[in-house]
């Protein structure tokens, strides 16, 4: 076996380069690479110049995931058609096969009001976000995992804040008859 660590630093010398722009243009390299194998001819076109395409495009070439490569290389070549994922009425964007994002955005909320105590509104807040990501991230495993060993784990999960809630409910129920 090769050992590339040496084999890099050889290039590097050789061409009076760093090691980095060697590893740089090797994961250039295997973009170009990708692309032919999924576009016969590409890669002459790009090594010519005849197409356009940034290191940085045949980077994430180079890292995407072996399903993702052929829509990674459309939205290279065909940015104009790329399509945004937009977010559902829960503020959370849903790409098929991938885990959903909720993205961090001020979380409007029944709590976020005059009627509650400013000292401790952003606790309220905090604990209704929470409980909102909480439902999304579970419906989400389970829509995801048909497998029973994986619904378990779940389960699992759920029962342990499930047990969790309950004391901290049996807490505040003691505080509050302390207090009353």
């Amino acid at each position: 076996m090769i050992d590339s660590t040496k084999t890099c630093d050889r290039i590097a010398e050789e061409n009076g380069v760093s090691k980095d722009t060697v590893i740089r243009a090797s994961r250039y390299m295997k973009g170009v690479e990708i692309a032919e194998e999924l576009i016969p001819g590409l890669k002459q076109s790009i090594l010519s110049g005849q197409t356009k395409v940034s290191k940085a495009d045949m980077h994430r070439l180079a890292k995407a995931a072996y399903n993702d490569r052929a829509q990674t290389l459309q939205d290279i070549l065909h940015p104009e058609l790329k399509v945004e994922p937009t977010p559902d009425a829960d503020g959370v964007i849903r790409v098929p096969g991938k885990a959903p994002v909720m993205p961090f955005r001020k979380f409007e909320s029944v709590y976020d009001s005059d009627a509650y105590p400013e000292d401790v509104r952003y606790e309220y807040v905090a604990l209704e976000e929470l409980t909102t990501r909480f439902r999304i991230s579970f419906n989400y495993q389970l829509e995801q995992m048909p497998d029973n060993a994986q619904r378990d784990v779940i389960l699992e999960i759920i029962h342990k804040h499930k047990d969790y809630l309950t004391s901290l409910e049996a807490a505040l129920a003691d505080v509050k008859d302390q207090t009353a």
